[in-house]
């Protein structure tokens, strides 16, 4: 048979489990059941009725603990030291007798049939941090909470009828850190709706306290429409933000989120927003100090822009699990120096980071961070091609780099192509054929690059040599200076009537040959037959000295020939 206070473990941990409790107040309430070493007694004066109902205490830590016991009302016999008090799960709608409990402060009220409230409840709590009236049936906020409570941390009004917005009251919160409104019929918010959250306006007080940052749950609310800019005035306080599981378009997302310039937002929820198809720059307006994203289970998200990511430098928890992501930029995620941990899995992901083929890491975070902890893979569509090479290769030959895989570098399965199917990424020797393809491929671009520089260097040195070469011999024409001549051609023969060589230019050095600019000029051909000529005529006469005439290609001066171009 159990003893009393193992069942009144069990009882705390079923309450936790069932009615959704939040992680701080989880912890809590363990920590008082689990680590209380005192004894279960009626000392602390234990409310009962006999016949009716028996609350749990516990004496060493002021704890009552009065749930699951159908009771219609608060009990009357409260301890006045007590510290935590249950009544969650109850029928209880009147809220009467909890006055002047100077010491408590956590009080559970989940789960019961309070469905108005009244100004005079909860009265003589100076030092009560947490109240608890989730799954109720409250109509708007209660009233006068913020002035009757000073040290209110925690508010938790999920699960009720909210649809009005917050009384001013709610500016003397200046200590809340805390509000949640989960799953509430609010279906769109304006500027009045959250703003006497803001705090005391400054010409109210002399000296305004400063307000305590708090974090708002605003997810389940069914909510259809925001304007923009609708939580501007909570700038100054607002550390986290809680959208998700709404129904808002992307435009009306960005314009709550973005134009609302939550200047000091660390964490940012957005799972479940169907809607939302990229994470753009005007979602992430104005968030520098960004350090949690969390896109889980949206599953329209396919696209992040780096210019948004450039403008959350900060950001360390990277949340995209069960979304449609297939890849991105490859210095879209490297930007991000102080990136802790990025979650992938269950997304239609093919390779990481890189779609082009390319055999270098795309995402450097990898081994060039020491910040970056933990990558999770986890039934990603993985093709291990040769674009996955570059993870292939660090998997296999660094410890560090397969540390940070989540569930190890063995959990990361190849969906394609077909002779990779089912296989481990890691003992897939198939990749190893993509070195010498990277090799080849890279030996034939370096070569086909360098052969281009070549010839393109040939070219145009022979350009530029030919060009220097005419404008050297224009000058020397127009200086009227003979021009350096390559070797003359020598013929064999004798000739008595061979030209002198200085009296002869050379057509091939002139500009002008044959009819150019109106003077009349012998060519080449008339020159070479001519001295053919000469040489048959000085063969044949007898008794001469036979010498080998010297044909020399240049023009005569123009004196040299009359009007016809014959000899003179």
């Amino acid at each position: 048979m159990l003893s009393t206070q193992t069942k009144l473990k069990q009882n705390a941990y079923q309450t936790v489990r069932t009615h959704g409790l939040d992680m701080a107040l989880a912890f809590h309430l363990a920590f008082l059941l689990v680590f209380s070493t005192g004894p279960l007694t009626e000392a602390f004066n234990c409310p009962s009725e006999q016949g009716k109902y028996k609350c749990r205490c516990v004496n060493a830590t002021k704890l009552v603990d009065c749930a699951n016991l159908k009771l219609n009302g608060t009990p009357s016999d409260l301890p006045v030291d007590v510290v935590y008090l249950d009544l969650s799960n109850n029928l209880i709608s009147d809220l009467g007798g909890l006055v002047d409990l100077t010491n408590l402060k956590t009080l559970q009220l989940s789960n019961n049939h309070i469905s108005t409230w009244n100004s005079s409840w909860l009265t003589g709590m100076p030092l009560l941090e947490e109240l608890t009236l989730s799954q109720n049936q409250l109509k708007k906020p209660p009233d006068l909470l913020c002035s009757q409570l000073p040290a209110l941390k925690h508010l938790h009004l999920g699960s009720n009828q909210l649809s009005s917005k917050f009384p001013e009251d709610y500016s003397h919160c200046l200590k809340l850190s805390r509000l949640t409104l989960s799953n509430n019929p609010y279906e769109s918010i304006d500027n009045s709706t959250l703003c006497s959250l803001a705090g005391l306006p400054e010409h109210e007080v002399a000296k305004p306290p400063h307000p305590q940052l708090f974090s708002l749950k605003l997810n389940k609310l069914n909510l259809k429409s925001a304007q923009p800019g609708s939580l501007a005035c909570l700038s100054h306080r607002l550390q986290s933000l809680d959208l998700g599981q709404n129904s808002l378009p992307q435009p009306v997302l960005e314009g709550l989120v973005g134009g609302s310039c939550l200047s000091l937002l660390a964490t940012l929820n957005l799972r479940h927003s169907r809607q939302l198809g990229a994470v753009s720059t005007a979602l992430l307006n104005c968030s520098k100090s960004l350090q949690v994203l969390m896109l889980d289970a949206s599953s329209n998200v396919n696209e992040l822009h780096t210019e948004a990511l450039a403008l959350a430098p900060n950001l360390r928890l990277l949340y995209l699990n069960r979304t449609g992501i297939r890849g991105w930029n490859g210095n879209c995620l490297n930007q991000l120096r102080q990136l802790h941990a990025l979650d992938l899995s269950f997304t239609p992901i093919t390779t990481v980071g890189s779609r082009n083929g390319s055999d270098t890491n795309p995402l450097r975070l990898l081994t060039d961070s020491k910040n970056f902890k933990q990558l999770s893979l986890t039934n990603a569509s993985l093709e291990c091609d040769c674009s996955l090479y570059w993870l292939w290769q660090l998997l296999r030959d660094s410890p560090a780099v397969r540390a940070k895989i989540v569930g190890g570098a063995d959990s990361l399965t190849c969906t394609g192509p077909p002779l990779a199917l089912g296989a481990r990424l890691t003992q897939f020797d198939g990749l190893s054929e993509c070195v010498g393809f990277f090799t080849r491929r890279n030996v034939i671009i370096l070569a086909s690059c360098g052969a281009g520089l070549a010839l393109i260097s040939v070219v145009f040195g022979i350009a530029v040599a030919f060009v220097k070469r005419r404008r050297r011999q224009a000058s020397a024409l127009s200086a009227g200076a003979p021009s350096q001549e390559p070797p003359q051609l020598v013929f064999s023969g004798a000739s008595s009537a061979a030209s002198s060589v200085d009296d002869l230019r050379n057509p091939l050095v002139s500009p002008n040959i044959g009819r150019r600019g109106g003077a009349r000029q012998e060519s080449i051909w008339i020159r070479l037959r001519r001295f053919l000529r000469e040489r048959r005529d000085a063969s044949s006469l007898p008794g001469e000295v036979r010498r080998p005439p010297i044909f020399d290609p240049r023009p005569p001066p123009e004196d040299y020939l009359n009007a016809d171009g014959e000899d003179a």
